[in-house]
C-alpha cells in the first residue's frame, strides 16, 4: 500500500485524461463537475461493478447567457454542497481515490462562490469581478480543497484543461517591462500548463501531460493498425528525477507505479 498522492493529469481535449484517472485504485469517488465522465473508457464497466466507481454530482448554476454581469445566485450553495460531499468521502474508509474532473471547474467554483458572497454584502450587489486583493480567499478555498483528500488518506487525481503559460516580459537587463499605464507586460512562454490553479505543480506528487499521437500500433486483438494513440508523459514524480520524461501509451496507474516498485522506491 503506497502513501496517498496527488496526481495532476492535464493536456488538450480528447487525450484520455479522464480515462487515465479511472485506472487509479478503487473505489473511486468521481466528482464529475463538467458531466463528461461517462465518455471515459471503463466508466460503465466500473459503474456496473457495484461500488468501484461512485459518481458525485454538484448542481452548479448556469450563468446568464444574455446578461454578462448578472447577479450570481446559487454558487455559494454549490460550494457548500461540494464540501459536504467531500467530508463524507473523507470519512468513508472504503474510498481509495478521489477524482476532480476538472480542477479548472473547482477553481472557478471557489471564485464564483466568493464573488456571490461579496455581491451579497451591502453596497456590492453590482460588483462584477473580484479585485486582485480579494483573490486570497478563493486561493485559500482552492488550496484546502486540493490538499484535503491527501490529508484524509486518499489519493487525489485532478484532471485539468490546459492553457498557455504567460510570464512577465523582461528587458535586456532582466527587469520587468511595463506599459505606459504601469501594468506589467506578459508574454507567452510556449509552454502549456494546467488551467485554473497556479499551485497545481507545487501540490502534486505526479504530473502527467497527455497528448494524442497518430501512428501505427498493435490493437487489443494483436493486429497492427494505424490510428490515434493516447500518451502520457511524466513532468514530475515523487520517486526521482530519472522518471522525468517517461512516456506510456494507454497509460494506467499500474504502469505509472511499475518503475518505482521495480526499483524498490515504494
Amino acid at each position: 500500500m503506497t502513501d496517498p498522492m496527488i496526481t495532476t493529469i492535464y493536456g488538450p481535449k480528447f487525450t484520455a485524461k479522464s480515462s487515465i484517472a479511472l485506472t487509479w485504485p478503487t473505489p473511486i469517488a468521481y466528482y464529475d463537475l463538467e458531466l463528461g465522465g461517462p465518455r471515459a473508457w471503463k466508466w460503465k464497466q466500473l459503474v456496473d461493478a457495484g461500488k468501484a466507481l461512485r459518481p458525485r454530482r454538484v448542481s452548479i448554476p448556469v450563468k446568464s447567457l444574455t446578461k454578462r454581469w448578472a447577479k450570481l445566485e446559487g454558487h455559494i450553495q454549490a460550494w457548500i454542497d461540494l464540501q459536504e460531499l467531500l467530508e463524507k468521502d473523507y470519512e468513508d474508509d472504503a474510498i481509495q481515490t478521489i477524482v476532480f474532473d476538472t480542477g479548472t471547474k473547482i477553481r472557478q467554483m471557489a471564485i464564483d462562490s466568493f464573488l456571490e458572497f461579496r455581491q451579497n454584502q451591502a453596497g456590492d450587489r453590482d460588483k462584477k469581478t473580484l479585485d486582485v486583493s480579494e483573490y486570497a480567499e478563493p486561493n485559500r478555498r482552492t488550496e484546502e480543497t486540493m490538499t484535503g483528500p491527501k490529508r484524509a488518506g486518499k489519493n487525489l487525481v485532478v484532471v485539468y484543461h490546459d492553457t498557455d503559460e504567460y510570464l512577465p516580459k523582461l528587458d535586456e537587463d532582466g527587469k520587468v517591462v511595463k506599459d505606459a499605464a504601469g501594468n506589467i507586460i506578459r508574454e507567452q512562454t510556449g509552454k502549456r500548463i494546467p488551467d485554473g490553479y497556479k499551485q497545481a505543480g507545487d501540490d502534486s506528487d505526479w504530473i502527467l501531460w497527455t497528448s494524442m499521437e497518430v501512428r501505427k500500433y498493435t490493437n487489443a486483438k494483436g493486429v497492427e493498425t494505424r490510428g490515434p494513440v493516447p500518451t502520457a508523459e511524466v513532468y514530475k514524480s515523487p520517486y526521482g528525477l530519472d522518471f522525468f520524461g517517461k512516456k506510456w501509451d494507454w497509460a494506467t496507474y499500474e504502469m505509472v507505479m511499475e518503475g518505482p516498485r521495480a526499483l524498490g522506491r515504494v
